[in-house]
């Protein structure tokens, strides 16, 4: 990509983002430019709890706190969606907690600045899971659209249910990996999730975007989601 178009690209995604004013979002404070290495920083707030995968990790947190912050990130990403906005890379790294509360944050600029060529191996291999299944079968000529963000969200909200342990993560083949997601092969439900959560992660990453629920309608399901019955991976259904 020609250097004034990135230059002007990244301008008018720093226009949108410092525009984004939620108390969900990770606030954007400004721009700094180091003059000697010609690199630019964003200056965004601090979350003192780390990411959402880090937290979940850290905290045995009992069923209505995981449900809590899976709608606090539904909510964050409803209003995205209500100004055009679309995040391209919600995982759980890019959910940060701050005084046990989820905040969004790295939306919009990498996603259209940087390739995944330029990522690690690992960190290519762990996004895979997140990438909506449409996309990795059609390729380039696929958009990312709202519902993109909806399949990311159904694979976020099982690795909440899984206390932060990685989607596929026995799977280091990137390639293999593809193909499973591509067949609709998706993570196990986890012992002790409540079966309307399973529903509703389930409808997020459904193959064909158009059969996947908006934000709002997660949002509002979420909210009124019921904690029992439970799955038992010993008991029929």
């Amino acid at each position: 990509m020609d250097e004034e178009v990135v230059k002007k690209v990244f301008r008018n995604e720093l226009k949108r983002l410092n525009g984004a004013k939620h108390e969900r979002i990770i606030e954007l404070y400004g721009i700094s430019l180091d003059i000697e290495k010609q690199t630019f920083y964003l200056v965004m707030e601090f979350a003192n709890n780390g990411t959402l995968r880090e937290y979940l990790k850290k905290n045995n947190l009992e069923w209505p706190e995981k449900i809590r912050l899976a709608s606090q990130i539904a909510e964050g990403m409803s209003y995205l969606h209500n100004i055009d906005i679309i995040h391209r890379d919600l995982t759980t790294e890019n959910i940060l907690i701050h005084n046990e509360n989820a905040k969004i944050s790295d939306f919009g600029l990498s996603r259209n600045l940087l390739s995944m060529a330029a990522n690690s191996h690992n960190d290519v291999v762990g996004k895979i899971p997140f990438i909506d299944s449409r996309k990795l079968e059609v390729g380039e000529n696929y958009l990312y659209g709202k519902k993109s963000d909806t399949y990311s969200m159904g694979v976020l909200m099982w690795e909440i249910s899984s206390n932060g342990r990685p989607p596929f993560s026995d799977d280091k083949n990137p390639v293999s990996l593809m193909k499973k997601i591509i067949k609709k092969s998706r993570e196990a439900p986890v012992p002790g999730t409540p079966y309307q959560y399973i529903d509703l992660y389930s409808k997020c990453w459904d193959h064909e975007p158009d059969k996947r629920p908006s934000m709002k309608q997660i949002l509002d399901q979420l909210n009124s989601l019921e904690v029992n019955p439970k799955y038992d991976d010993c008991s029929p259904g």
